[in-house]
């Protein structure tokens, strides 16, 4: 009886270590304290693998900068900062941010890799990097849409008197890319001149936006789908998107939207404004390395960037490819690994109890 008892605690044992192994939550989390001043993002070794960039005009900089004792990474001029990979849900992203200009300045969420556009108004290719506007009405758009940046997914943006909800959507005129919006109020007591907390938190069908931990507004999706008559994007999107406030109500409904499927890109989106952040985190959970991963319509862009247009004319881009990084590949690795050396070495001690008990018998 007794070594009934000393195996059952073994099982219990072995099967709480298992699901502590393979516990899925994740937090890749960038201060700027531990660098130098002057230190620029794309030398930053945490950054690499998790985050690309790009910059859009020689003016463009994103570098640490200290006051008050307090580190930061200061970006200006058109220049994005993005997650080098697609990130499913569910998952956290959240950023301090100090903004002293208001406009195009965007963070965010659900988005994907859109394709290459020949813009009219230009009278050249355009790529929907994260600074760059999508040029609805400038394109010829005639529809109740308005210009916003990007290409795809949820974007906040700050005014000088609301806080802006965007749903980018598909359009069948102009780049076939338009913005739908809805302005929110500014909490009380908000100052975005002073470092203060964005947060979206992803779900799979719904993303929650906080500022300053406080919800802001929340993003219903649903109704995954190709755009059929946009034969160069053969990309999924979640086509509804219904937008509530804090209290619930619904105060946009949209049904062309262009929010990526299943996972996304975060991004951080900055064009030609003043921006400082600080303490950049994705907290997200792994695939679980035992499960069938689910097939998602979701191929390559149908054709490279090769310039990208954008109001200074000045197409430079330096998004590098991330290193040989294999961190998201690894973790699951190294799970699956201990998680079978757990269960493994569980099963054998069992198991020689077992035998100890019974030729004792």
């Amino acid at each position: 009886m007794k070594r009934s008892v000393i195996i059952l605690i073994i099982l219990v044992i072995t099967v709480l270590g298992f699901n502590s192994v393979i516990a899925k939550d994740e937090t890749f989390k960038i201060g700027f304290d531990d660098n130098g001043v002057g230190d620029r993002f794309e030398d930053i070794s945490e950054a690499k693998g998790m985050w690309s960039y790009a910059y859009g005009n020689q003016d463009a900089s994103a570098t640490v900068k200290e006051k008050d004792g307090n580190k930061y990474m200061a970006l200006s001029g058109f220049m994005h900062i993005a997650s080098s990979e697609m990130i499913e849900a569910p998952y956290t992203f959240s950023v301090d941010a100090q903004i002293s200009e208001y406009g195009y300045i965007g963070f965010f969420v659900r988005s994907t890799t859109t394709v290459t556009r020949y813009n009219p108004h230009f009278s050249a290719d355009m790529y929907f990097r994260y600074y760059e506007l999508d040029w609805y009405k400038e394109a010829g758009g005639k529809e109740d849409n308005e210009n916003g940046l990007g290409g795809s997914g949820i974007y906040v943006q700050f005014q000088s008197d609301s806080i802006r909800v965007n749903v980018k959507t598909y359009m069948p005129d102009s780049l076939k890319v338009g913005t739908r919006y809805f302005d929110f109020p500014i909490p009380d007591g908000l100052d975005i001149s002073k470092f203060f907390n964005i947060k979206f938190v992803d779900s799979g069908t719904k993303v929650e936006i906080y500022i300053e931990n406080k919800l802001l507004a929340t993003v219903e999706m649903s109704e995954p789908g190709e755009y059929e008559d946009d034969a160069e994007d053969q990309n999924e999107y979640l086509k509804k998107a219904v937008v509530k406030d804090d209290k619930g109500n619904v105060v946009l409904s949209i049904d062309n939207a262009r929010l990526s499927v299943n996972e996304g890109e975060v991004a951080i989106g900055n064009r030609n404004k003043k921006l400082n952040i600080d303490n950049l985190s994705i907290t997200y959970s792994e695939p679980d390395p035992t499960a069938t991963p689910e097939q998602t319509n979701t191929p390559a862009p149908t054709k490279t960037p090769d310039k990208t247009a954008i109001i200074t004319q000045v197409p430079k881009t330096n998004s590098p490819v991330p290193d040989d990084d294999t961190s998201g590949f690894s973790a699951t690795l190294i799970i699956a690994i201990v998680s079978g050396i757990v269960v493994l070495a569980g099963a054998v001690v069992v198991v020689i109890l077992l035998k100890k008990d019974s030729s004792v018998k």
